[in-house]
């Protein structure tokens, strides 16, 4: 079907212009070469002081000491930023909805990390200094989930709340009483955003898409990718297909003999037995990547190494990037390395959008990820400098852009 694109009709001059003024406060490669060079934590703080991340950083020195405090100025600048984006775009009702759309993983992120906190009987202080309260989620809610004493009680508070994401870790909830596992809570969470936000783009795409939608739509569809690639990454290095499949098949035949067309056919029973197996992997995927659909998602899931899997997927946009990552996964041996390569991929793609349509949400998006990209560049420039680690690891992992 041929989309029909139309351009919006709200005058973005007034947007972009205040957003071009924010992107020439982001820091040049130049200057995090600078900050490499610093001897040390002090010198890197004393250059932020000059920059217009002074006052937050002070504010976050004077709640917690030392590279807590610093960090958590840095968390308070990124909310504040984002908010000052969301006001910026709030007469503009598309804008608005698809700008909220994407600081929504910050939405995931901090119950992520409230549940994984709970789940570790954390403190609240510990919780608080990871929350990045730039989402629909205010701080003031945050705070109330904080407070409550175990995971169920702070996905019940979502529920009387009303909250959408109440939904999701209610049903990821029954499967993690079974395995104390955090992955069954934190997919639900994840295949809950996801879809929700390709079903709200995908509205917009039928009705006759503007260039904004279209825009949020593509971004999601190679997020969903990327959180895909990991997903089967990980299932491969632990090996874990073999043992989803084989609790499967060891369900099986009861569910088997319950289907009576296939109770006396030994074949039947073969064919509905591999569809489980398949059914079985396929729930840890989501829907609507850009180029890896869920079948060929779980076909990579059962292959036996890492090395496989990038081989499978030359033929696609990530093959390259993640090539590159396998010599480095052969000497670590942990495949973060090849995530952090999958994350610097999609910075680099949603930055360059400063080059894009200045008739639509290009720039803005843009730079809300290189704002993201740069504090999370200062934090690990701040922890590499605060244990030592060499100019040249640091600089391994930066994503400078």
């Amino acid at each position: 079907m041929r989309i029909a694109i139309e351009k919006p009709q709200v005058d973005y001059g007034y947007i972009n212009a205040r957003i071009r003024a924010m992107k020439s406060g982001l820091f040049s490669r130049a200057f995090f070469e600078n900050l490499l060079a610093m001897s040390d934590v002090e010198e890197v703080v004393a250059a932020l002081g000059k920059s217009e991340y002074r006052e937050d950083v002070e504010k976050g020195t004077v709640k917690y000491p030392g590279i807590l405090g610093i960090e958590e100025g840095l968390k308070d600048h990124l909310t504040t930023t984002f908010n000052k984006v969301l006001k910026i775009v709030g007469g503009n009702e598309e804008a608005s909805k698809m700008i909220n759309l994407l600081l929504g993983r910050w939405d995931l992120h901090n119950l992520r990390t409230i549940i994984r906190g709970k789940h570790a009987e954390a403190s609240e202080d510990e919780l608080k200094r990871q929350l990045i309260p730039a989402g629909q989620l205010d701080e003031v809610t945050l705070s109330e989930l904080i407070k409550q004493p175990s995971v169920k009680a702070s996905i019940d508070l979502l529920a009387n709340w009303r909250i959408p994401y109440a939904k999701p870790l209610k049903d990821g909830y029954r499967r993690y009483l079974e395995t104390k596992n955090l992955a069954d809570l934190e997919l639900s969470l994840d295949k809950f955003y996801y879809e929700f936000a390709m079903a709200e783009t995908e509205r917009g795409l039928f009705r006759g898409a503007s260039l904004n939608i279209r825009l949020v739509h593509e971004f999601f569809s190679r997020e969903i990718d990327f959180v895909n690639i990991m997903t089967a990454m990980r299932l491969v290095k632990e090996h874990l297909a073999d043992k989803l499949l084989q609790n499967v098949v060891e369900e099986g035949p009861r569910k088997i003999s319950a289907v009576k067309r296939f109770s006396q056919s030994p074949r039947g029973k073969e064919a509905l037995a591999e569809g489980m197996r398949e059914q079985g992997l396929a729930r840890y995927f989501i829907k609507g990547g850009c180029e890896l659909g869920i079948e060929r998602l779980v076909e990579l899931a059962k292959l036996s190494e890492v090395e496989d899997l990038v081989e499978a997927i030359r033929d696609t946009s990530y093959g390259q990037t993640l090539g590159e990552g396998l010599k480095r996964f052969f000497e670590t041996g942990s495949i973060s390395v090849m995530e952090r390569l999958m994350e610097e991929r999609i910075v680099k793609k949603t930055v360059a959008l400063f080059k894009g349509d200045p008739l639509s949400l290009s720039l803005l998006v843009a730079y809300v990820w290189a704002k993201f990209n740069e504090v999370v560049n200062l934090r690990i420039i701040l922890q590499g400098k605060a244990v030592g680690m060499p100019d040249d690891r640091i600089k391994e992992a930066l994503v400078l852009v």
